[in-house]
């Protein structure tokens, strides 16, 4: 009976981490290194939810357009991965200095649907695996709820915007 080292078992290792690349989180620059944690991770927190604690928001945010309904939005200056994907744009949903939501756009190539579902495949899985339960949904939307949060991904419908993810606390 043959019996294997190490080698073997970091060759199967090695191949999973390599064929799944995509979907494992950059650790360096961006938001990660201005806050030390995932944004992900950071919307988890409890405190970013209180009321009047839009100060809790970490890395460095900038003014964005006031909203329709009267608040603001902060517009994330650092480049951010969510959930393993890098996002085009991630905006901070401010009424009353209490954030009520975070939205992360993604895009894609202009006529790449594949593209769109290998990211939209890649967000469930990345989702299901940091702890998000698949909850009902809506027809053009996938819903997850897990570590306080309820996690949407819908379509984009803006022009260079192929997908949203909305992250908002549970009430």
């Amino acid at each position: 009976m043959k019996v294997c080292s190490g080698h073997c078992l970091w060759g199967v290792l090695s191949f999973f981490v390599c064929a799944n690349a995509e979907a494992l989180p950059a650790f360096t620059g961006g938001f990660f290194g201005a806050a030390g944690m995932t944004l992900e991770d950071h919307a988890a927190q409890t405190e970013l939810w209180l009321p009047g604690k839009q100060s809790f928001l970490k890395a460095d945010w900038e003014a964005g357009p006031v909203s329709r309904n009267g608040g603001d939005d902060l517009r994330l200056k650092q480049s951010a991965r969510v959930f393993g994907v890098v996002a085009n744009a991630v905006t901070a949903k401010i009424e009353n200095e209490t954030v009520k939501e975070l939205v992360v756009s993604f895009g894609a190539k202009a006529g790449a649907p594949s593209e769109v579902s290998k990211m939209m495949a890649s967000l469930r899985t990345n989702i299901a695996g940091w702890g998000g339960r698949s909850a009902p949904s809506l027809e053009h939307q996938d819903t997850f709820r897990g570590k306080g949060l309820e996690i949407t991904i819908e379509r984009g419908t803006t022009p260079g915007i192929v997908l949203v993810l909305r992250m908002k606390p549970l009430v």
